[in-house]
């Protein structure tokens, strides 16, 4: 979170739960972007 920059105080006055969701939301974007680059790059 520090290299998206966060600092330690909005670190330590966010929700655990609120930041999990932020962490989760942000993987599956990129994981959704992998996916998609991979089905148009690749051919069958």
């Amino acid at each position: 979170m520090l290299e998206n920059g966060w600092t330690l105080n909005e670190i330590e006055n966010t929700d655990l739960k609120e930041l999990m969701k932020l962490y989760a939301f942000r993987d599956a974007v990129k994981e959704f972007e992998e996916l998609k680059f991979l089905d148009e790059h690749t051919m069958f």
